[in-house]
């Protein structure tokens, strides 16, 4: 009963400063939701509601709160976070000073309703289908040593431009307005580092694809035939096959290796890339692209981290992303 208290005192105080009568409603509708009844329903509002013992008018006013209630999620989720951290059993991941916080795209799959524009690529049947897109961000820690991210925003899509890539611009910009001095952001595969360094974002760890490449970011030295270079030579971490031969990757300026859990990683570093498509700038020094081999997956994982970074930094962050490669 500890758990059952704990859990409506909890809901009780996310909800409390709302409007009477939507208050009441709405903690009935999030009680709804963590107990479990819309599974028995399939996801059926009105039945899972009605489960849960609540007459008639009560469910309408559950359901009518829930569409149409003066509420915002934002002050909600602050509330939610200020009350987990205030308790002290949830502790942020930090690293040299900075705290991984998760930026990524989730679908809740809804083929069959009517009027929905938003779609979502869905790997197993290899296209995108119907689907509620939301943008998630959240800080990474654990409870005890359960691995638990902490939500701190919701992005929904614009109803005037429900494309998933005006939904990815628009978190990308809300991460960048919210990131905290000591935040470092971490962002799966499927997100551009030109997007990312548009919007204004000083530092960030990205997944990239195994067929990534950049360039120096200064030129190689005159041989004194021919036009000197415009751009700085191309980098690749990962080697690759072309129409039958083999083509090597780029040698790595450093390379470090570590233990966790009794596995060992090895990460290769090349320092001060650019874009393929940029030429040297003295205003790109910082970048830093790397490859980390593990024993836990196939091949490699390429990311980039736009920051000048020590070791011990780069292998925290890759722990912090490990269970999505």
């Amino acid at each position: 009963m500890n758990v059952i208290n704990d859990t409506i005192q909890a809901l009780a105080m996310v909800v409390e400063k709302l409007p009477i009568g939507t208050n009441l409603a709405l903690l009935q509708f999030y009680w709804m939701l963590v107990s479990g009844e819309l599974l028995a329903s399939r996801g059926a509002l009105f039945p899972a509601l009605q489960a849960m013992g609540l007459e008639e008018a009560e469910v309408r006013r559950s359901w009518a709160a829930f569409r149409y209630g003066a509420w915002d999620i934002e002050p909600m989720l602050r509330i939610w976070r200020e009350h987990i951290e205030s308790e002290g059993h949830w502790q942020g991941h930090q690293y040299e000073g900075y705290y991984a916080k998760a930026v990524d795209l989730t679908a809740y799959w809804r083929p069959t309703l009517k009027g929905l524009k938003t779609k979502h690529y869905d790997a197993q049947a290899d296209k995108a289908l119907p689907a509620v897109v939301l943008g998630m961000i959240g800080r990474v820690g654990s409870v005890g040593k359960q691995r638990m991210a902490l939500l701190t925003d919701l992005v929904r899509s614009d109803p005037n431009d429900p494309s998933e890539a005006a939904l990815q611009a628009r978190l990308v910009q809300r991460v960048a307005e919210g990131l905290a001095e000591d935040e470092m952001p971490i962002f799966d595969a499927g997100f551009k580092i030109s997007e990312l360094q548009d919007a204004g974002l000083s530092r960030f760890e990205v997944r990239l694809p195994k067929n990534f490449t950049a360039r120096r970011n200064y030129l190689p030295d005159y041989d004194g035939s021919g036009r000197p270079a415009e751009y700085g030579k191309r980098v690749r971490p990962l080697p690759r096959t072309y129409r039958g031969k083999v083509i090597a990757a780029t040698p790595p300026d450093r390379e470090t290796t570590w233990q966790v859990g009794g596995f060992e990683f090895r990460a290769e570093f090349w320092d001060d890339l650019v874009l393929p498509k940029l030429k040297p700038e003295s205003k790109n020094q910082g970048s830093l692209g790397f490859s980390v081999q593990t024993p836990r997956y196939s091949g490699a994982s390429i990311s980039q981290l736009r920051r000048n970074s020590d070791n011990l930094q780069r292998q925290g962050k890759y722990v912090e992303t490990d269970g999505q490669h």
